[in-house]
């Protein structure tokens, strides 16, 4: 790559790149497995660090990671291609003017791909617990998994599980049929706003699901 950009220097040692006089910021373009051993390689240089999503491949080295710039007392930086703070600060100012009910739950959705999990430093486990602590009867999900990796749906699943075993009936709208089928104790169809059948999940299966969520619609004369 230096010869094919006829750069007047280069190297494969990343030590010589850090230490190097003329450079003073390092981008962590390296494969995630090799990136605190480099966070740590600039810090101890004393370069400013610029780091790309994910930060690590856990929450665990990600802290070790701030830990370290920190403690060299060199700037540590996240990058990224989109401006959140606007956004960010407009839903805020909504939540405090009472615009919408009380929040128990906030999940920023990937829209992009990319190497990032879904549940990756997922604060999810205690979603749980604050809908538990409010005490309701009845709770009602709108495709409750739709967008995130297979990881994440079954920790979604799982939390569905503990909380109808803490007696909250739990109404799941869903239109991916492995799903209703996973976390149903019964199952209803609907075609344009009408029902179109009832079954118990032990006797249901894609297709008699299929078969009820197509069966003709009865209108009144």
């Amino acid at each position: 790559m230096g010869d094919r950009w006829s750069s007047t220097e280069h190297t494969t040692d990343g030590s010589a790149v850090f230490e190097h006089e003329d450079s003073d910021t390092v981008v962590m373009g390296r494969p995630k497995c090799r990136n605190e051993e480099a966070v740590g390689l600039a810090a101890a240089a004393g370069k400013a660090v610029l780091c790309t999503k994910p930060l690590g491949r856990t929450a665990a080295e990600a802290r070790r990671m701030l830990a370290v710039v920190e403690k060299a007392g060199v700037f540590g930086g996240y990058l990224e291609d989109l401006c959140y703070t606007p956004k960010t600060l407009t839903a805020v100012r909504s939540v405090e003017g009472g615009a919408i009910c009380d929040v128990t739950w906030v999940r920023s959705r990937e829209a992009h791909p990319g190497p990032h999990r879904a549940g990756f430093a997922d604060g999810r486990p205690t979603v749980a617990a604050r809908w538990l602590a409010l005490g309701p009867k009845i709770l009602i999900v709108d495709e409750p998994t739709r967008g995130i990796d297979v990881g994440a749906k079954v920790e979604v699943h799982n939390l569905l599980f503990e909380m109808a075993n803490a007696g909250i009936a739990i109404i799941a709208i869903s239109s991916e049929l492995p799903e209703i089928l996973a976390v149903s104790d019964r199952i209803v169809t609907m075609r344009e706003g009408r029902v179109t059948g009832e079954i118990l999940r032990d006797a249901a299966d894609p297709e008699k699901l299929m078969t009820m969520m197509t069966a003709p619609i009865v209108r009144a004369a």
